[in-house]
């Protein structure tokens, strides 16, 4: 793959436990920057590449430990704006140039724009909306860790997100998770919210 990155092609590896990597995951002690618990550690190497905008439901350190990296944050509140993918609300369909233009479809909506070189940290609260490009080889580690998001701001974003996602979940609940019909999972993305809804809430209850 390091060939492949100085060859100028578009590589990506994308969330790799950072246990893959003995060697570096020995040199590497994240713990002054989070709090307990820690969900994973992982590790994203590539050239040339771009996130879709979306957020996390847990907090985020980003560590940046060669090249440069760009990123874009939108505080939470803000779904109605930005395009939010039916089926999975916790992404947008916007594209890179609609997400960092300087006004477009976005200008109403505040944005925090910012570069990471080696060295560089950056804290990604929870339900922040983020996406992040590299232009050039880069290698980073992120630590999913601390406080998830409360039910109360899962369901203040699921509302914002708009009717299309209601009737989308509604669809998924139903003809996915009661009647059991096959249903397409995104790549990079979690299970349809309406299926993972369901799941959780057949899950049998611990007391």
């Amino acid at each position: 793959m390091v060939d492949r990155l100085r060859a100028g092609e578009s590589c990506y590896l994308s969330q790799a436990a950072l246990t893959q990597f003995d060697v570096l995951a020995g040199e590497l002690d994240l713990r002054p920057l989070v709090t307990i618990p820690v969900y994973g550690v992982n590790l994203w190497v590539g050239g040339k590449t771009r996130s879709g905008l979306h957020f996390d439901g847990a907090e985020n350190f980003l560590v940046q430990l060669f090249g440069r990296k760009r990123a874009v944050l939108i505080p939470p509140g803000t779904g109605r704006y930005l395009r939010v993918i039916s089926d999975t609300p916790s992404k947008s369909r916007l594209s890179p140039m609609e997400v960092e233009a300087r006004g477009g479809v976005l200008a109403r909506v505040p944005r925090w724009r910012g570069s990471l070189e080696p060295g560089d940290a950056l804290y990604i609260p929870p339900g922040w909306w983020h996406y992040l490009v590299s232009e050039e080889t880069s290698i980073s580690v992120n630590v999913w860790h601390g406080r998830h998001l409360r039910g109360s701001d899962v369901l203040g974003a699921y509302l914002q997100a708009g009717p299309a996602v209601w009737a989308r979940t509604v669809r998924d609940f139903i003809w996915c998770g009661v009647l059991g019909r096959p249903y397409r999972q995104r790549l990079f993305c979690p299970l349809p919210f309406g299926v993972d809804l369901y799941r959780q809430l057949r899950q049998p209850q611990r007391h």
